[in-house]
């Protein structure tokens, strides 16, 4: 491992499991692994994906003043890894095949609502979520959802009563 400038770490309930998944999924290359003295956990994991470094390592809470940090622990992650691949297709099946669990909504069923909010809140849902769960909504978001609702209204996509819920109702797309 050459000059890394950064390097995230990445805290699992299995390191064991999460690094073959790795390896499986995304073709991940082992670069040393490191256990516990018993052999029990993993302290320390470097892989080198797709040209970068991710570090995994299991729990340890006795080194955390009993605090437990994996995501199942702390019930989210405020963390999200992104893969940049030339066929995203080939790469979805093969984290698929790997084991990989699709969480959230398919896009084909997504309510007329949800399809708006996201048409306009791409490039960055995650900080949309993050700001709608704090009551800090940006206006500008709701102005585009209104301009579009309007839109596809207009051209008979979806009624008034469509539009009217996809207006004014918030929308969720965590599953609480």
């Amino acid at each position: 491992m050459q000059h890394v400038p950064i390097i995230p770490e990445i805290c699992v309930d299995d390191a064991r499991g999460a690094i073959a998944f790795y390896q499986k999924a995304f073709g991940a290359k082992d670069l040393g692994t490191h256990a516990t003295p018993d052999g029990k956990r993993i302290m320390h994991c470097g892989l080198e994906l797709n040209g970068g470094v991710v570090f995994v390592r299991d729990d340890f809470p006795e080194a955390n003043q009993g605090k437990r940090r994996t995501p199942k622990a702390l019930g989210a992650t405020s963390v999200t890894v992104h893969l940049n691949c030339a066929d995203v297709h080939r790469a979805w099946r093969r984290a698929l095949d790997a084991g990989a669990t699709v969480i959230g909504v398919n896009a084909r069923n997504l309510s007329v609502q949800q399809a708006a909010f996201l048409a306009t809140i791409i490039p960055n849902p995650v900080k949309y979520h993050a700001m709608y769960e704090k009551g800090r909504l940006w206006p500008g978001w709701q102005h585009r959802v209104r301009n579009l609702v309007r839109k596809l209204e207009t051209n008979g996509i979806i009624d008034a009563g469509q539009a009217f819920q996809a207006e004014f109702t918030p929308v969720k797309f965590r599953r609480d």
